[in-house]
């Protein structure tokens, strides 16, 4: 669990506030708002840079969801200079280079069936999404017959935030995230 930069506990604090003068259409729109939020933490891209930077990690598949999430990785990533690869609605698995060891950014959609990376190592899962196939889905990518690695890593990037960390949990009890489930989460009672 990463621990929230003291920007990031502000920003929360003043969305919670915003919540509370109806400053939102949706109980799914505040969710992504606090998302966004979460995602571009520079605790949480810290995090990601030491797991890239690992030297035993190889090709880590970084999956996200929005779009405002791969501008923060692309972002990131580029300041860095740490080349990747993508992988989303834009383009197919055939751009990508299998042999090529750098990181690759999926969302979660272009990663569902069919698609293997066996020489990949690592997966990064940076942003929670709200269904449980998609995850479990995701996970296998470089689950194969012809993996290249004994060892499999996942890293779920989770910010010790009530969101991030009861999705993250519901996901892995095996059940989907739902607008009752925010509400839960969120503590809403409306």
């Amino acid at each position: 669990i990463i621990k929230p930069s003291a920007i990031l506990q502000d920003q929360i604090q003043q969305l919670e506030q915003a919540y509370s003068k109806r400053k939102y259409d949706s109980i799914k729109q505040y969710a992504q708002t606090i998302q966004q939020t979460i995602i571009d933490d520079p605790n949480r891209l810290n995090v990601l840079a030491k797991i890239l930077t690992t030297p035993t990690t190889c090709q880590a598949l970084i999956f996200y969801l929005h779009n405002h999430t791969l501008e923060t990785l692309q972002n990131y990533l580029q300041t860095r200079k740490i080349q990747y690869q993508l992988l989303n609605g834009d383009n197919s698995i055939e751009q990508i280079d299998q042999n090529n060891n750098v990181p690759i950014l999926i969302q979660y959609q272009a990663g569902a069936e069919g698609i293997q990376f066996p020489n990949s190592n690592t997966t990064i899962f940076y942003e929670n999404q709200y269904s449980h196939n998609l995850l479990q889905q995701a996970k296998g990518r470089n689950l194969r017959k012809n993996q290249t690695h004994s060892t499999i890593n996942h890293h779920y990037l989770i910010t010790q935030i009530s969101l991030d960390i009861q999705t993250y949990n519901t996901l892995k009890n095996q059940q989907n995230v739902t607008t009752q489930t925010l509400k839960q989460i969120l503590n809403i009672t409306k």
